[in-house]
């Protein structure tokens, strides 16, 4: 399974922003320019942590993550507990699903 896009939306100081991620990723740029930012909605998309108002880029909207993964074969869903496969199997589509966190 392979994680192939994230897209991340009112996040600290990413108002929108879709990243297509490829077999290797390197994130550059100016100091302030949202490269952590990145990286910790990856994580609070895993962890799916509740945030304060002060890590919204605007308080009086959700903030919302995106992630798209390929590569989701029945050996890969076998990986779950039946309770979760069930759930989880209707939304793969060709091998792929997108997954939201708000």
């Amino acid at each position: 399974m392979k994680l192939t896009n994230v897209s991340i939306r009112n996040y600290k100081g990413l108002q929108y922003t879709e990243t297509p991620l490829s077999n290797f990723v390197c994130a550059i740029g100016e100091n302030n320019s949202g490269k952590s930012s990145l990286l910790q909605s990856l994580l609070l998309f895993i962890n799916g942590a509740r945030l304060s108002k002060e890590e919204y880029y605007d308080p009086n909207d959700d903030i919302l993550i995106t992630v798209s993964l390929e590569g989701v074969t029945v050996e890969e869903l076998s990986k779950l507990t039946e309770e979760h496969r069930k759930k989880i199997k209707q939304y793969v589509k060709n091998e792929k699903i997108v997954l939201m966190h708000r």
